[in-house]
């Protein structure tokens, strides 16, 4: 015979406390504006050099570069886009490190290029974006302690731009691209009919460019020798 067993409370789990729900916006707090978008169109420009190009860009922003053993040449005008890194001071050299424009400057590129449209204007070979594809352009500072003074004032750390116009040649073949940065509240199909436009005219004024004689040169040092030596027994 079994013993009978004295009844006793049992309680009841205790439930789980539901997780917090997201706190919903005060009234009045708006989302942060989508980024712009990089937009860019080429087309071939087999008839053009890169000296007119150049030319037709006198007056504005402009580069040229040269690969002798490549056989690539390149050219820029406008900007289209602007990349910097800051100088790291004594005041924030805890939360950013010297080397860490390489790192500032790839986050910015990546954060340019992320979602770029890159569509032909016309009819090219399936290659010609490889040519005409938007580059930056630009360079980082070879101290990691490198403060922009002095002699080097107007020089960053890193800075590179993305041209506004870009001419791009190799092995005969050769591209004019434009970029652009088209914000989320633009409509797209405009803003390439616009880029379209400005890309022709573009074009026909490289081809209309003439030869500007160059004037007399005047080199201006930003320091003598003297001091030029000097600053390298320091390096």
């Amino acid at each position: 015979m079994t013993a009978p067993v004295a009844p006793r409370l049992v309680e009841a789990p205790t439930p789980p406390r539901p997780a917090p729900s997201p706190a919903a916006p005060w009234d009045g707090a708006e989302a942060p504006p989508a980024p712009p978008r990089l937009v860019s169109l080429y087309t071939p420009a087999p008839d053009h050099s890169v000296a007119a190009f150049v030319r037709a860009a006198r007056g504005s922003e402009r580069f040229y570069w040269a690969e002798p053993g490549d056989g690539l040449v390149l050219a820029g005008a406008g900007v289209a886009a602007h990349l910097v890194a800051a100088p790291v001071l004594p005041d924030d050299a805890v939360e950013r490190q010297p080397a860490q424009r390489f790192d500032e400057i790839e986050a910015q590129a990546r954060a340019l290029f992320a979602g770029a449209l890159l569509q032909p204007a016309a009819t090219v070979p399936p290659d010609g974006a490889a040519l005409a594809r938007p580059r930056l352009f630009g360079g980082f500072a070879f101290q990691d302690d490198f403060v922009p003074d002095n002699t080097w004032a107007d020089f960053s750390p890193a800075e590179f731009v993305l041209p506004h116009y870009q001419f791009a040649q190799r092995d005969g073949a050769a591209y004019l691209t434009i970029n652009a940065l088209v914000g989320p509240d633009e409509d797209l199909t405009d803003a390439l009919r616009g880029l379209a436009e400005a890309l022709a005219a573009r074009l026909a004024t490289a081809a209309e460019a003439t030869p500007v004689p160059l004037g007399g040169a005047t080199l201006r040092y930003p320091m003598t020798r003297a001091m030029w030596d000097l600053s390298l027994i320091h390096i």
